[in-house]
């Protein structure tokens, strides 16, 4: 899967003298070449007041801390599900994909409303099984770069992951890379409990299999 770059130091929007701990973390699903892998690559830095500023964001409470009134460790959440698909086509003609409905049901599902602007609507259905409609909207858009969508469940994970608004979040990121254009897809807000296990694991082989499509159905729409 070529080479993978891992920093040698803390991030640099923090001061050196603040920084207690510096952790690493990679996990990757590796199949074929240029098929699809799950990765999960993310550095912390923990400042000395224990709150952890990941790369590129800004501090915020170390759920790992003790409530200081219930005297209770909080329950950490699965990691989000992260997979990635190398595709040797052009960025628009990939980012197309996720944002032109005609294109979304040639890969991911049977019927599609995508109003490609954050805030716009991204319907998806399905006809199954199991048959079930995401009616989500767009919460972040750049336009070749990246998007997201709130996501809606399918049976049986309505009440779980939909209830009483949805709880999870779809983050696409398209990246140039030597072999194509990197699309990772993201999957976070899991709780940490055995139902969520259970629904995290379905969510991560559906995805798995709608990136291979979504490779396919490029390279056929590209090459015939």
């Amino acid at each position: 899967m070529g080479r993978v770059w891992l920093p040698l130091g803390p991030p640099a929007h923090l001061p050196c003298r603040t920084v207690h701990e510096l952790r690493i973390v990679m996990r990757v699903r590796s199949e074929a070449p240029g098929m699809t892998r799950e990765v999960l690559f993310a550095h912390e830095a923990m400042t000395p007041s224990g709150a952890r500023v990941p790369s590129g964001g800004r501090a915020r409470e170390n759920p790992l801390v003790i409530d200081r009134e219930t005297a209770r460790v909080p329950d950490e959440g699965l990691d989000p599900i992260l997979i990635q698909v190398t595709i040797p086509l052009p960025v628009p003609m990939i980012f197309a994909a996720f944002t032109d409905a005609a294109k979304l049901t040639g890969w991911l599902c049977d019927a599609a409303v995508a109003s490609p602007h954050v805030g716009g609507e991204y319907r998806l259905r399905f006809d199954g099984p199991p048959a079930f409609e995401s009616a989500g909207t767009i919460t972040r858009l750049t336009p070749d770069v990246d998007i997201g969508f709130g996501w809606r469940a399918p049976p049986p994970f309505v009440a779980l992951m939909n209830e009483p608004t949805p709880r999870t979040e779809v983050y696409v990121r398209l990246q140039e890379s030597p072999e194509g254009i990197d699309v990772t897809l993201e999957h976070s807000g899991w709780g940490g409990d055995a139902a969520w296990e259970e629904a995290r694991s379905w969510h991560f082989h559906f995805w798995d299999e709608r990136l291979g499509r979504l490779k396919a159905y490029l390279i056929r729409e590209a090459y015939g």
